[in-house]
């Protein structure tokens, strides 16, 4: 599937597309919102102003890709690989990451309040957001303001 079949099922009230590989795929300036890609294939994918609030990621492979200036709020993305992902100036706001693999993730300048980083993986992430409130850590424990 390319990025113009995606839109246009979009549009037309489609929001599962969980388990289909979207690899390498380039999406800017569009609306994903409640869009179910579960198990999904999207290594390397490239994103940017898109709003995705409220999708679904669970245990999709985001690795590698980049989400710069995205609307992530309320997303779950629980037990995805999110290895060395950049989230760049992405709204993460109450995205469940419980289990998640983060490792060598970018999330620096990145809108954190409420993120629910349960279990997750985050060796080598930098966290260095400009809203960090009630943050969940890995070990359960709750940071209302992360250190700079």
């Amino acid at each position: 599937m390319d990025a113009e079949e995606l839109l246009r099922r979009y549009a037309t009230g489609e929001r599962d597309f969980s388990g289909v590989d979207l690899s390498g795929m380039v999406l800017e300036n569009c609306q994903l919102e409640g869009a179910n890609f579960s198990g999904a294939n999207l290594r390397n994918i490239f994103i940017s102003g898109v709003m995705m609030r409220g999708a679904i990621f669970e245990g999709a492979d985001l690795s590698n890709g980049s989400i710069i200036e995205s609307n992530l709020n309320w997303v779950n993305c629980r037990n995805a690989n999110l290895e060395g992902v950049n989230f760049y100036a992405s709204e993460l706001y109450y995205t469940n990451l419980e289990g998640a693999n983060l490792r060598n993730a970018y999330l620096s300048e990145s809108g954190l309040t409420g993120v629910n980083l349960r279990n997750a993986n985050i060796e080598g992430v930098s966290l260095n957001s400009y809203d960090t409130r009630d943050v969940i850590m890995p070990d359960g424990e709750i940071i209302t303001m992360l250190p700079e």
